[in-house]
């Protein structure tokens, strides 16, 4: 009786267990999957409207700088495009994951805007003397800066250092989590003979899981209202806004496989094959 007693609550312990490992595993798999992935992030990008967003905010900025110049809203729009911003933005991820701090430089738009000034001072029929060069030049610098503050990562001098760290740390949990959670459900098998007490452990610790990724997803929602964040300019706000809900989202989809996994399991324990098949073994 006591050796009973003993085994259901060793059995009890590894499905706890097993359900802490598979919490573990969805954690460091959602890590990878959207931290640590650049691809993600672009994504992000590319779903927000970030590039349209900067678009606009740096022709409303540029729009400003060429009332104070002399030029029209066309002159001062014309070498910006939403093409460019997210081709300039999808590098910046890319040197953000390869672990540089240094943020890049877009020495490209000075030159863009200053021919373009010239141009438009040629067309009027002003002539450039060392004066009005050396305002136009501060003038695309200006723009310039303002160009590379606009598409650039968020605090990526600060985050670079870490990604490949946190990259390593989640390809090592990922490995180790899931090797603990296959061990729990040998070892569960070994320890317990009855098949369907084995598969109702292991359904259990699948509920568990789900019902800590649902539990996530809605604290999240409640005590972490990220639309309500107050972040600017509006093309940082809509990113993380998108990146956060994203992430959100990916721990969503783990619960759902999980109650499917769950579902499957207890389906499968009530069909007449499956219990004909179990009940002429023992192991």
């Amino acid at each position: 009786m006591n050796k009973t007693k003993a085994k259901n609550r060793l059995s009890l312990f590894l499905s706890y267990f097993l359900s802490l490992m598979l919490t573990l595993l969805m954690c460091s798999a959602v890590v990878g999957m959207t931290l640590c992935n650049s691809s993600f992030c672009k994504t992000q990008i590319l779903k927000s409207g970030f590039s349209q967003v900067v678009c606009t905010e740096l022709k409303e900025n540029y729009e400003s700088y060429g009332a104070a110049g002399g030029f029209d809203k066309q002159v001062m729009t014309s070498f910006i495009s939403e093409g460019q911003i997210q081709t300039d933005m999808f590098a910046a991820v890319d040197s953000l994951y390869r672990g540089e701090r240094e943020l890049l430089q877009h020495p490209e738009i000075k030159d863009a805007a200053l021919k373009t000034f010239e141009t438009d001072l040629k067309k009027r029929n002003i002539t450039v003397t060392e004066n009005i060069k050396e305002g136009l030049n501060q003038l695309a610098d200006g723009c310039r800066l303002d160009y590379e503050s606009y598409v650039s990562v968020m605090m990526s001098g600060y985050i670079a250092p870490l990604v490949p760290k946190v990259n390593r740390l989640a390809i090592a949990s990922l490995a180790f989590f899931s090797v603990a959670s296959i061990f729990t459900v040998l070892l569960l098998f070994k320890t317990e003979r009855d098949w369907e007490k084995r598969i109702s452990d292991i359904v259990y610790a699948l509920i568990a899981t789900a019902a800590f990724c649902f539990l996530l997803v809605l604290a999240g929602k409640m005590f972490f209202p990220i639309e309500r964040i107050n972040v600017s300019p509006k093309s940082a706000y809509v990113f993380l806004v998108q990146y956060v809900a994203s992430v959100f989202q990916a721990v969503l989809y783990f619960g759902i496989i999980n109650t499917i996994l769950a579902a499957a399991f207890i389906i499968t324990t009530k069909t007449k094959r499956f219990q004909k098949y179990y009940s002429q073994r023992n192991f």
